[in-house]
């Protein structure tokens, strides 16, 4: 049997963030899209991983055989354990995802949605990005925010399927209702975070400066806290005079933001942690009172030194979009 493929630099360190965050090894592997045993491997020995290969038995199964596993599974949301029975393989579906894992070209992915980007947005994030080389430190002081849906009966998004590397990736757009949901605001910066505010799906912006008088300005104004940006995107409530002018007033500098750009925020990366711990082992809610709770708690549990690492990673961010000419980042 060929060698599986290597563990990539980027997934080595997102291995040791979620383990040394307390995420399980199955749970890493989801994240990652790779096998779990592979990364408590790396995670258990770093120095020798991929040195040490042992030889086992021959494969069960041919070449043939493993060609068309991948062929079946190429950008599909399908399980190992179909696949053995559509092709009607005498191994087990343990069998079928090592073949799986073991090719060059598949990875297991969650699907993303994101906002197509024209020319000129993509003009624009390059010329944001440049403009932010020099930024340094001021990333430490500045508040990053953003709103975010949860549903009833789990998170939106999280679909999961074989993606060929070599193929386009697979778009889902997110499902409605949920069975009831909860719109949430809040923000962070590497040495606080905001309260929770639970806000409605539709705000004007009366509604919006009364929600940052609540819960930006306590942090904002800290004795302990030394803030100088705020960021949030361009939602016509935000930006609109009215908005701009209570900042103005607060003496709150407004970050420029490039439209279509949540990739470029790292409380995108603190949502995902945040949804996995609220529906952590597939949990679902029977009221919004109890949702509410446990995103409160878990939302106060995340690590600090957890958030300022988030933070500490705009710099790369700004670095990869100036690489990558303005095009969406893959984190």
């Amino acid at each position: 049997m060929g060698r599986a493929r290597q563990l990539t630099e980027f997934e080595k360190g997102q291995i040791k963030i979620l383990r040394d965050h307390g995420h399980n090894w199955n749970q890493i592997g989801r994240e990652i899209g790779r096998d779990g045993e592979t990364c408590k491997r790396y995670y258990m020995d770093p120095k020798n991983y991929g040195i040490n290969y042992k030889t086992g038995r021959p494969s069960s199964l041919s070449k043939r055989s493993k060609m068309l596993i991948s062929r079946e599974a190429s950008n599909k949301m399908t399980s190992s354990t179909v696949i053995v029975e559509k092709l009607n393989l005498q191994v087990s579906p343990r069998t079928v995802r090592r073949v799986l894992n073991s090719s060059p070209h598949l990875k297991y992915a969650k699907m993303t949605r994101k906002p197509i980007l024209t020319k000129l947005h993509k003009e624009r994030r390059l010329a944001w990005a440049r403009e932010k080389v020099v930024f340094g430190k001021n990333w430490e002081t500045t508040i990053f925010s953003d709103e975010k849906k949860f549903n009833l009966d789990g998170p939106d998004g999280f679909a999961y399927y074989w993606h060929d590397l070599r193929k386009e990736k697979r778009i889902f757009s997110t499902r409605g209702g949920g069975g009831g949901s909860v719109m949430i605001w809040a923000g962070f910066s590497s040495t606080g975070r905001t309260s929770i505010a639970f806000c409605q799906p539709k705000m004007n912006s009366i509604d919006y400066q009364n929600l940052m008088a609540d819960h930006l300005l306590p942090l904002w104004l800290h004795p302990d806290q030394n803030h100088t940006t705020f960021q949030q995107d361009n939602a016509p409530i935000h930006k609109s005079k009215s908005t701009l002018e209570w900042f103005d007033q607060n003496a709150i500098v407004v970050m420029d933001w490039p439209a279509c750009s949540p990739d470029l925020n790292p409380i995108e990366n603190v949502w995902g942690i945040l949804a996995r711990r609220v529906y952590a082992e597939g949990k679902h809610f029977g009221s919004l009172q109890e949702l509410k709770l446990t995103i409160i708690r878990e939302w106060e549990a995340l690590p600090q030194d957890l958030l300022k690492k988030l933070v500490n990673s705009m710099p790369k961010r700004v670095g990869d979009v100036i690489f990558h000419h303005g095009r969406h980042l893959d984190n």
